[in-house]
């Protein structure tokens, strides 16, 4: 594990490039005019949840880094009382609809490398939330990573 705080940076700054770098390229290979039923419902449900985990949270304690905020509580009602990273879900969800307009096997190639990365920064995450707060262990056997009775 990184001890040092500029390694816990350089990781949680590394996590959310890669993060981004492949929704931008998920967006770009992606066209509207190629929607379809399936890829808008994905893209509407991710939207969905995604706000839905925002406003669950207190004001001002959304970070989109894996660290944790100093004053942070431990969020687990709304989505939190399912799903341990409901937004990395939305994410997912977001990005699968972009994958599916139009499908290629390019974008469910990029879509799986951002699994790969939220999965990986979920890990990361778990680590610091555990260390920060005690009740997080229990959290953590009660709910799911990012689907509920699935993952």
């Amino acid at each position: 594990m990184i001890r040092s705080s500029r390694g816990r940076t350089a990781l949680s700054w590394s996590l959310v490039l890669l993060q981004f770098i492949l929704l931008g390229l998920l967006l770009w290979q992606s066209r509207p005019t190629a929607l379809n039923w399936p890829a808008l419902v994905f893209i509407v449900a991710g939207a969905v949840l995604g706000v839905w985990a925002i406003r669950a949270m207190r004001p001002g304690h959304f970070n989109v880094r894996p660290d944790i905020k100093p004053g942070a509580a431990m969020v687990s009602h709304a989505p939190y009382a399912l799903i341990r990273h409901p937004m990395y879900s939305a994410v997912l969800l977001f990005c699968a609809g972009l994958a599916l307009a139009p499908f290629s096997l390019a974008k469910l190639c990029l879509w799986l490398l951002l699994l790969l990365v939220l999965v990986s920064k979920s890990v990361y995450e778990e680590s610091l939330l555990q260390a920060h707060f005690p009740g997080y262990t229990d959290y953590r056997q009660r709910t799911w990573r990012f689907i509920p009775y699935l993952f």
